[in-house]
Parts: structure tokens; sequence; C-alpha cells
């Protein structure tokens, strides 16, 4: 998998779905794991595959850059795919998903599963026309 779907802005590979399927070989992975430019090329062809993740960058993903950087890059990219023609027929759903919770409280590194603590809250937002 590219380390580097953005040129200059890497993608550490745990936030790659792919990267927790082990039957997916390294030649598959590589050519299905595409730039973000493959997306708008889809987009404006209607070619967008049935299920695709995106995700921001290490700049963007708010883990290492800021709440501000992410706000920013998802302002940046949600209009083209609010926009398209998949969304605006109903055939996309957009789900908007954080991988933690703020990770500050008390209990961090807690088992969530069992826990009530704030860290372990995780937002999910769906949006479909």
């Amino acid at each position: 998998m590219p380390a580097d779907v953005e040129p200059g802005r890497p993608v550490r590979a745990p936030a790659q779905p792919a990267h927790y399927f082990t039957d997916i070989t390294s030649t598959s992975c590589k050519a299905n794991d595409l730039p973000y430019a493959a997306l708008a090329t889809d987009l404006a062809n209607h070619t967008v595959p049935g299920f695709l993740v995106h995700h921001p960058n290490l700049n963007d993903d708010m883990h290492n850059g800021s709440v501000a950087a992410g706000d920013t890059w998802l302002s940046t990219h949600l209009p083209a795919l609010l926009g398209s023609t998949e969304y605006t027929s109903g055939s996309m759903v957009i789900f908007l998903m954080w991988d933690e919770g703020s990770g500050g409280g008390t209990l961090k590194g807690t088992d969530c599963t069992t826990s009530a603590d704030k860290s372990c809250h995780v937002p999910l937002i769906v949006i479909s026309p």
C-alpha cells in the first residue's frame, strides 16, 4: 500500500483498512489503493467503485494535525462527494467516523468495551440524500 497517496502527505498504514485484511496480497492492494486524484476522475466519469474508503493524510487526520486542519480537509473534500451524481441520485452514502475518542481522559488506554470514560466515545455521522 502506498504510504503517500497524496504527494508529500503520508498516511499511516493502520488507517488504511486493507492493512487488516491478511488475504489481500501486496499486488492487489497496490492495484486498488489509489491516490486521491483517482477519486476525482471516478466522480467525473461516474465510475466510483461500489465501496471505497477515503481518509485524510497525517497532516489532516486530527491525530497528528489539528482539529482545524481536519475541518479544512473535510470542507475541501466533502463538497465534491455531496455534489456528485452518485450522491444526489441516492447511490452513495457517506460515513464520517473518528477512530477513537479524545484519548485524554483519566482512563487513557482503558478497554473501551467496559468503560464509560469520555475518551471512549467515537462519533459516527451518516450522510445520505
